[in-house]
């Protein structure tokens, strides 16, 4: 019977399916036991045909194993549970109380076999497919996603519809765009264009415009300065003859009038034509119209040697240059300078030359007394040069430098080549003081330079009377002119940078270099600030020799004195400052009155004396005696004297000296005042010392 059913379970037919379950041409119509209705319905979905009164139309029931059963009628399911009992088979609906029973057949009609219930002796359920559960949700869930495939593939084809049809769009309207953007190019490439056109003709017109008043403006109205008669002087019939645009007689006038021959008036008969007289600021007039090329041909070098002129006139160190001419005038007569120069390196450039507004150092050498000296000239580009020097022998600008004054500065100007090089004029300026003491400092002019840069040579013409200083012996030996990448003058001159000390606990905690050692608290180097300081920290009375105007009689001394007296000190300190700090440390170590004492290159002839200098060959080398020549001076008791015992220290190598000297004797003329004071000498003092010493020897080439 199984292998029946599962024969029918797959043969479906489509007849009687919306209408009365036909009664008859059934055959072979045969009962199901409990056995077969289980074997016919237990795990397996049933679909068929439903006729009972109102209720007509397919019908799918499943039953499952554990008793109960699902129908699946006009779309709508109904739930409950099943048993079979003697030979029935028994169902009740969720909602109901009770079972209700009626019997399985199973028949042949139409070729097919067929499964029913009756009831009451009438068919009422017809099914014509079997499936098992398993098969059914199987064939269920293949449905589904078959269904789904469909779904998802309608939506798919929907999708890449739409996507076309906005990729269509979008390039409908991006080509739209595109030709919005060509468009909009076009218009705005022709209003640049005529922008452009526009602006071109704005500017030649502006050029055109500026260029006159540039003519006019740069010819300043000046003759309320000049003569008693301006309108007959020659700037002033210049002027007038520029402003109307008569630039010729402009630029005559103006070579009349800066002619410095013509000096002593202001215009005469000339052989019946009337000269104009020398005027001060013509050849700066002038030298605009050279440069412009305004009533003659332009000349940018002849408009710096006529502009030159105008500060090396013999009138420029008058008041009146400086009160009158120089104010109205020096502003107008540094822009032409700039311009001139700018416009000279342009032509410089173009030729292949040496472009010289660029920065750029020199250092040149010269020897002077058996001292070789080397100068540093930085040339900047605002045509400002500084100059600073050091010697061989140590000594250097900072010697003599003033508190309030910064370096030597002025302002300097190219005077193109000649036969002996490339040439600088200078001229003075003013530069910011470095102390309140002061607004601003100008160096004077002394000379100007010529570079021969081929030959390393400097030839310095003296602005006084135009000789040469030092001729041949200054020696170029380095620079870096047209060539501003190459370093020159880094560490010129070497200094060691130091805390300075600025209260009594910095003079305490300082930890003095053996190399600047000097006496006590006081090392070489100390400035007078530092020095003030550690007067006031040891309870001293300071004194300030030069500004209590005590005169220096002493050559060998050089620069400003500070003496601390009293304090913890057991002797007065003498600090001597030349630049920026000490170079020698004076002990008085001892001064009183004595009858007539003599000397001899082994005792001062004073025991208080020769106590010192004992003290002092235990602790240092004597390197130098007096001398037969200063002892017997010494003797002769003539006026001041005094005679050197020279100490070498061995650490430093730098000199300790015991001077001895007397003074004229008392008022009674009896006693002489005999002095013992111990000079502390730094390394460069030490080397003056000595080469002082050795310039004053005899020798055989001085005869």
């Amino acid at each position: 019977m199984k292998k029946l059913l599962v024969l029918v379970a797959l043969i479906f037919f489509s007849f009687n399916i919306n209408a009365a379950i036909s009664q008859s041409g059934i055959t072979n119509l045969k009962q199901l036991d409990s056995n077969g209705i289980i074997e016919l319905i237990s795990g397996n979905q049933l679909t068929g045909f439903i006729s009972d009164g109102p209720l007509e139309g397919p019908v799918v029931q499943t039953f499952f194993k554990n008793g109960k059963y699902e129908t699946i009628f006009e779309g709508k399911i109904y739930k409950g549970v099943w048993k079979v009992e003697n030979k029935q088979y028994c169902s009740k609906n969720n909602t109901s109380n009770n079972f209700n029973c009626v019997y399985w057949y199973t028949g042949n009609k139409d070729g097919g076999t067929y499964a029913y219930i009756v009831a009451q002796g009438k068919i009422f359920h017809q099914y014509h497919e079997l499936k098992s559960v398993v098969q059914a949700k199987a064939e269920e869930k293949k449905k589904a996603a078959e269904l789904k495939r469909i779904a998802d593939a309608k939506k798919a084809e929907e999708k890449k519809k739409a996507a076309e049809l906005k990729r269509i769009a979008d390039a409908k309207k991006a080509e739209e765009k595109k030709k919005a953007a060509e468009l909009k190019r076009i218009a705005d490439a022709k209003k640049a264009e005529e922008k452009k056109k526009a602006a071109e003709l704005k500017r030649v017109a502006d050029a055109k415009k500026a260029e006159e008043k540039k003519k006019k403006s740069r010819y300043p109205d000046l003759s309320s300065i000049f003569y008693e008669h301006p309108s007959l002087n020659g700037i002033s019939i210049a002027q007038k003859a520029y402003n109307n645009g008569d630039y010729a007689t402009a630029f005559k006038k103006l070579v009349e009038c800066s002619d410095e021959s013509t000096d002593g008036y202001v215009w005469k008969d000339v052989n019946g034509k009337r000269v104009s007289g020398y005027n001060i600021t013509c050849p700066v007039y002038l030298g605009m119209m050279h440069l412009e090329g305004i009533g003659t041909e332009q000349n940018t070098k002849l408009a710096l040697k006529v502009l030159s002129e105008w500060k090396l006139s013999k009138y420029s160190e008058s008041s009146s240059f400086h009160d009158w001419s120089y104010p109205r005038v020096s502003k107008y007569y540094e822009e032409l300078i700039a311009s001139a120069n700018k416009k000279l390196n342009e032509e410089r450039k173009a030729d292949g030359k040496t472009v010289v507004s660029d920065a750029f150092s020199i250092i040149y050498e010269y020897e002077h007394k058996g001292t070789k000296y080397q100068v540093l000239q930085e040339y900047k580009s605002n045509n400002t040069v500084t100059e600073i020097w050091k010697g061989d022998d140590g000594s250097s600008y900072l010697d003599y430098k003033k508190a309030e004054s910064p370096i030597r500065t002025w302002k300097w100007q190219y005077d193109e080549s000649d036969s002996s090089g490339e040439r600088f004029i200078y001229s003075e300026v003013s530069v910011d003081c470095l102390t309140s003491a002061c607004a601003t400092v100008t160096s004077g002019v002394f000379a100007d330079y010529i570079y021969d840069f081929d030959n390393n040579i400097v030839t310095v013409v003296k602005r006084e009377d135009g000789s040469i200083w030092n001729e041949g012996g200054t020696k170029i030996i380095s620079h870096n002119f047209g060539n501003s990448s190459k370093k020159i003058g880094e560490n010129f001159i070497n200094t060691t940078e130091r805390k300075s000390l600025n209260n009594c606990s910095d003079i305490k905690n300082n930890k003095i270099d053996a190399d600047v050692r000097g006496y006590k608290d006081v090392f070489f180097g100390m400035t007078k600030d530092e020095f003030r300081i550690l007067a006031r920290c040891n309870n001293g009375s300071l004194y300030d020799q030069q500004e209590e105007g005590y005169v220096q009689d002493d050559s060998r001394r050089m620069g400003d004195d500070l003496v601390i007296y009293e304090g913890t000190y057991k002797y007065p300190v003498n600090a001597i400052f030349s630049g920026p700090g000490v170079t020698e440390i004076i002990v008085r170590t001892y001064s009183e009155y004595h009858n007539v004492m003599r000397i001899n290159s082994k005792s001062s002839g004073v025991t208080g004396i020769d106590k010192i200098k004992d003290l002092l060959e235990k602790k240092y080398s004597l390197l130098i005696k007096p001398s037969d020549e200063s002892i017997e001076k010494y003797n002769e008791y003539i006026g001041w004297n005094e005679v050197d015992f020279v100490f070498q220290n061995k650490d430093t190598q730098n000199l300790v000296i015991l001077r001895v000297g007397y003074a004229l004797p008392d008022a009674l003329g009896l006693k002489y005042s005999y002095q013992g004071y111990i000079h502390y000498l730094s390394k460069r003092a030490s080397e003056t010392y000595l080469n002082n010493i050795q310039s004053e020897a005899l020798s055989e080439d001085d005869f």
